[in-house]
């Protein structure tokens, strides 16, 4: 302009200011306002405001702060936006207190404060979690008669919200139909938000009928919360109708929509219907993101289809898109789960060759999965690893080294890990606490276990019902039965939610002291409380009366047992037993031929598959497979020699055993 001879006045070069304040050349801005003041301008409130928001966008708020003073002290007068900009400018670099003080000191000195200063420091006392605060100061606002508008309410209720505070946010939505201030799309958005997020997916269906009562018409966002919600509490039908819905309302689902609902599907392990909408997702042009491919690779690895997950991470690239930190956790979590170690230390080399840097997660999937194989130096090796590479553990890594450590009985190692948690401020849990009481209970250090739990007390750490669990079970195996009840009496009079778990220990500490008695009448304790045994319940109580010849009660619990539907887990009575116990079915027993046969119905196995009962079946060298039904032996006679059906009662298979417990059985020598 000047070089054409056209001179530039103070409108044009305060739009220059904006210009380069914009862009971030704050140099530049200020190099136009002193030609401003060479050229004899009077600068106006508009670029002074101007420079002021260029500063305080360049996170510059010392300077945006000296050049307000700077100003005031040459006379020159500011307005409303100037002061709400330094306002916005302190909120902004999180300089809250400051912000909240500039505010008083503007108050009817320099200029009148207005709602949009109130609601610039209310937003940000929520973002701190000062929720409370930011309501005083909305009370403040209608004490001064600075009336609040939606966005006050909006931001307020989003902020009890996010503070799990929803009675408060509801009030305060009252509050603004007493007001008759209109509720627009995100004051509703924000409840059923709140309220999905919460599980309460009710009074978020509530809350959506009052928003079309009212004429506001639901958008993608309304839509997306609610089927997040109804995937939350696995209700995944519901989230799926709610997505059919959508495009007949005239919403088209975005990204976010169908990540949500393939993450549904994956939770509840529907991955053929994951993988079927991420095809739908592609044909309708939108186009996945690093979600989507997570949330899938998640869902194989929850059920642990590893390779499958893998391939996946494998088409992210080739897609456009990007692994993150996140997609390297799952895969490397995926593989630390079924023990293919290798491949994930792989994996954790591939990331950081990418740039992309492991976090604390990355480092403890790690440890995790060393410790699952028992190779806890390994995983040690990794927990150290974390410091050189600048990540600082948590407690969770503690815990997972702790808990590693105690599994193998290095309990020593684990308490100077507990120790150096505690001398780097990190504060030990209930699963901390946990893990070294069951430590020490199982090497039978259990004078030292009861310290921690004192410690726990004394350090408002309350243990949970595991922690006294894994107590009463180490005070029942060093022979302390006495105080192992006192224990327990004492959570029934404080009104613990006692479990299975705690009843079984209980019982199988009388069980160990031949106590059966007390053993049946803890059962029946269960029973009034409840509370439903398991099998290992059951199978303590029955080992223990067989072991006394009190074969008639332990017919009877069998009977019961199985009346529940209980089965036994195999893998638990294999570890107990050295042999195969078979779960309690129906089957069909064969006395006809020369070798006895047992026919069942296994889900491994057809049920017309017989198994000879001879010692090679159970790779033992002696054993006596007693089998224990409700027909008497002169029953089976009268059907002998067809194949008839009949419950099992009890079918223990025990190692070293030569005696014959009851009639009928079908017994092998070895």
């Amino acid at each position: 302009m000047e070089f054409n001879g056209i001179e530039s006045d103070l409108f044009t070069l305060s739009i220059l200011i904006n210009c380069f304040s914009q862009l971030g050349e704050i140099s530049l801005s200020f190099s136009v306002f002193a030609n401003i003041l060479k050229k004899g301008f009077q600068p106006n409130v508009i670029t002074l405001t101007t420079l002021i928001k260029g500063l305080c966008l360049n996170g510059q708020i010392d300077k945006a702060l000296n050049f307000h003073d700077e100003v005031v002290a040459h006379g020159f007068q500011l307005n409303g936006v100037s002061y709400g900009t330094l306002i916005n400018g302190l909120c902004k670099v999180g300089q809250t207190r400051a912000a909240l003080q500039f505010l008083r000191q503007v108050d009817g000195k320099l200029v009148q404060p207005d709602v949009v200063m109130y609601n610039t420091v209310i937003d940000r006392l929520c973002k701190d979690k000062l929720v409370n605060r930011a309501f005083h100061l909305y009370s403040e606002m209608i004490a001064k008669k600075i009336y609040p508008d939606v966005v006050t309410y909006n931001t307020l209720i989003n902020g009890f919200c996010n503070m799990g505070q929803s009675k408060a946010a509801i009030d305060l939505f009252n509050k603004m139909i007493s007001e008759n201030i209109n509720h627009d799309i995100y004051t509703f958005n924000i409840l059923v938000d709140a309220f999905c997020k919460q599980g309460k997916v009710k009074e978020a269906k509530n809350v959506l009928v009052v928003m079309m009562k009212k004429g506001v018409k639901p958008n993608v966002v309304t839509y997306n919360s609610l089927m997040d919600g109804y995937c939350l509490v696995k209700k995944v039908n519901i989230a799926k109708d709610i997505f059919n819905t959508m495009a007949p309302m005239g919403v088209a689902p975005n990204v976010q929509s169908y990540n949500i609902m393939i993450n549904g599907f994956c939770i509840v392990e529907r991955l053929k219907e994951a993988i079927d909408l991420l095809n739908k997702m592609m044909r309708k042009g939108v186009k996945p993101n690093v979600v989507t491919y997570n949330s899938l690779m998640d869902g194989y690895c929850l059920v642990k289809k590893v390779n499958i997950a893998k391939d996946i991470f494998n088409t992210m690239a080739p897609m456009g898109v990007a692994p993150n930190v996140q997609s390297y956790n799952i895969m490397i979590n995926g593989f630390c789960i079924v023990e293919r170690l290798k491949e994930a230390i792989d994996l954790l080399n591939k990331m950081m060759r990418k740039g992309v840097k492991p976090n604390v997660f990355t480092y403890t999937s790690l440890m995790v999965g060393y410790c699952l194989v028992n190779d806890v130096n390994k995983a040690k090796d990794i927990f150290n690893t974390m410091a050189q590479m600048g990540v600082a553990p948590d407690v969770h890594s503690y815990n997972i080294m702790i808990n590693g450590f105690c599994k193998i009985k290095m309990v020593d190692e684990a308490m100077s890990l507990f120790n150096e948690m505690c001398c780097r401020k990190i504060i030990p849990n209930t699963v901390t606490y946990t893990s070294l009481i069951d430590g020490l209970c199982k090497s039978r250090r259990i004078s030292h276990a009861l310290e921690l739990v004192d410690e726990m007390h004394d350090r408002g750490q309350a243990p949970n019902i595991i922690t006294y669990t894994v107590l009463i079970d180490g005070l029942c195996e060093v022979g302390r039965l006495e105080d192992a009840v006192k224990v327990f009496e004492d959570l029934l009079v404080k009104g613990y939610n006692l479990n299975v778990y705690t009843y079984t220990v209980m019982i199988k500490g009388f069980c160990n002291k031949g106590f059966s008695d007390e053993a049946l009448a803890m059962l029946s304790i269960m029973a009034d409380n409840g509370c439903i045994p398991n099998a290992i319940t059951y199978e303590t109580i029955i080992s223990s009366l067989f072991g006394k010849g009190e074969n008639e009660k332990a017919k009877k619990l069998a009977h019961e047992m199985i009346a529940r539907g209980v089965r036994l887990k195999t893998k638990q009575s294999e570890k107990k037993y050295g042999v195969l116990k078979w779960q309690y079915e129906t089957i069909k027993a064969d006395t006809s031929s020369s070798e006895p046969k047992i026919y069942w119905a296994l889900k491994s196995r057809e049920p017309t598959e017989s198994i000879n009962l001879n010692k090679e079946t159970f790779g033992v060298k002696r054993f006596t497979l007693l089998l224990h039904i409700q027909l008497c032996h002169s029953e089976i006679n009268a059907y002998f020699p067809h194949k008839i059906h009949v419950y099992v009662a009890v079918m223990i298979a025990r190692t070293n055993c030569d005696g014959i417990i009851d009639e009928p059985q079908v017994q092998c020598a070895a």
